[in-house]
């Protein structure tokens, strides 16, 4: 069964009985990102198949070198911080070198040849392809708005331009209000530049949207939503901002927010 290029979720039972999530980005052509949890809620990537590695390793290598930076890259997340507390890495260039070493065992790691290797995997659109059809799934199912929808807001959305009270911290997003906010949304509203000066890319900046709602499971837990700020249509390779947006979809779902793609298998 050939899944067209998307990002899919789905929901697993591990050996416990404990539902579990996985998550997977799979393109046209090019390596498969795939996340899963284990029983001690950490998370994982497996890149292309390889054994998997604590995921802020990643997240490390695209440029968010500190613990600092990942907590307010994704919120101070009991899932994260039980993944930092894994990850032996502490900076870029480490967590480069240990996802080269996992990639090409057996190959002595020049920082260099990490970063290479790491540009080629992903974001060479020579080698990484999602097509036109997983560019458009992607862009769609990592969409803030789709996530948004029946959430309690937790912060205030003023508009970047206006400084109008778009809507008030504490509203749940109905489709009214859904409605109300959508041109918002695509004007800016939550956009965010973090700033990467030693990630992969030659450009330092990667723009994200992020908005703070509620957990519809955990009482007053604050859970940051964030999308890829919807990638030009025309960019078929994967970007920082996707595999960012991918990783929290995986960790909303762990607080009930998002929707998998669990299919019937025939």
């Amino acid at each position: 069964l050939v899944r067209s290029p998307s990002v899919y979720c789905n929901t697993k039972v591990d050996k416990n009985g404990k539902k579990a999530f996985t998550a997977t980005v799979i393109p046209n052509r090019g390596a498969w990102l795939e996340l899963e949890t284990d029983a001690k809620d950490i998370i994982y990537v497996r890149i292309d198949r390889t054994r998997k590695i604590p995921v802020t390793v990643l997240l490390r290598a695209l440029g968010f070198g500190t613990d600092a930076e990942i907590l307010d890259l994704l919120g101070d997340d009991e899932y994260i911080r039980n993944t930092l507390d894994k990850d032996n890495t502490d900076s870029t260039d480490k967590a480069l070198i240990e996802i080269y070493e996992r990639l090409r065992p057996g190959e002595p790691p020049t920082l260099d040849n990490a970063r290479s290797l790491l540009y080629a995997r992903f974001f060479d659109p020579k080698r990484y392809d999602l097509a036109n059809v997983g560019r458009y799934k992607i862009n769609k199912k990592l969409h803030i708005k789709n996530r948004l929808f029946n959430q309690r807001l937790a912060e205030t959305l003023v508009h970047p331009e206006t400084g109008e009270i778009i809507a008030e911290a504490g509203q749940l997003v109905d489709r009214r209000l859904l409605d109300e906010i959508l041109p918002c949304l695509e004007e800016g509203v939550g956009f965010k530049e973090y700033s990467v000066p030693n990630g992969v890319l030659e450009s330092d900046h990667i723009p994200m949207q992020t908005i703070d709602v509620f957990s519809p499971i955990e009482d007053g837990k604050v859970v940051k939503v964030i999308s890829n700020g919807v990638i030009d249509k025309n960019v078929k390779n994967i970007t920082p901002a996707d595999i960012i947006s991918s990783i929290n979809y995986f960790i909303n779902l762990l607080h009930g927010i998002g929707n998998t793609d669990d299919i019937d298998h025939l």
